[in-house]
């Protein structure tokens, strides 16, 4: 199935150098990645740039216990104002208990057998290090906007 839509393109790009100039976006939106950066406050100070003066930056990712408060004070000293902060790890928990079958399903019919003891801990299933770390609050998911 293809898509096409006059109004939206895909570009690749570094999220610590964003190839868009500044005041660009109504909406900057990231998910489930910035845990991966190598420098979180120069990705925030990125999307601040291309962020128009009343955009908005929509943001969601799970961080171990330790990394929680430096990830809100980089948000506190980006400049970026928080409207709504929350835990959502209850959530993600629920979700993952939902889906636990056709993950499980997924995993076994679609990857080789010599890849389904890493493929269950990347997807969260129950009984993997983490899954119960979200049951045990050593990791927490939370969105800002």
């Amino acid at each position: 199935m293809e898509l096409r839509n006059k109004k939206l393109s895909f570009e690749i790009g570094d999220a610590l150098e964003i190839p868009f100039p500044e005041n660009h976006f109504d909406v900057v939106l990231n998910v489930e990645s910035s845990h991966g950066y190598s420098n979180f406050d120069k990705f925030l100070s990125e999307v601040k740039r291309v962020l128009k003066p009343d955009g908005y930056f929509l943001f969601t990712d799970v961080r171990i216990k330790k990394q929680i408060h430096p990830m809100f004070r980089s948000f506190e000293d980006s400049g970026l104002k928080v409207i709504e902060k929350k835990d959502i790890t209850d959530n993600i928990i629920q979700s993952l208990d939902l889906d636990f079958e056709r993950r499980i399903g997924l995993i076994k019919r679609l990857l080789p057998k010599y890849l389904h003891k890493w493929a269950l801990h990347f997807s969260g299933v129950k009984g993997t290090r983490l899954y119960e770390s979200f049951k045990n609050g050593g990791r927490k998911y939370y969105y800002l906007l």
